[in-house]
């Protein structure tokens, strides 16, 4: 419900996970992966890795 995702770890490609549902900020995106998305309530989305967009904002 509340927490921020975790970062996709750098050259995997992984997707930044997302916030909780609730509140918290998108984890950062690996190189070429999206960040995460926001909270549904409060929350920003996660900053892509290098060559991707970032996150959806909550």
């Amino acid at each position: 419900l509340i927490g921020n995702g975790a970062d996709g770890a750098p050259g995997t490609g992984a997707a930044g996970g997302a916030g909780g549902l609730l509140f918290g900020n998108g984890g950062a995106g690996g190189s070429g992966a999206p960040g995460g998305a926001g909270g549904l309530l409060f929350g920003n989305g996660g900053a892509g890795g290098p060559g991707a967009s970032g996150g959806a904002l909550g």
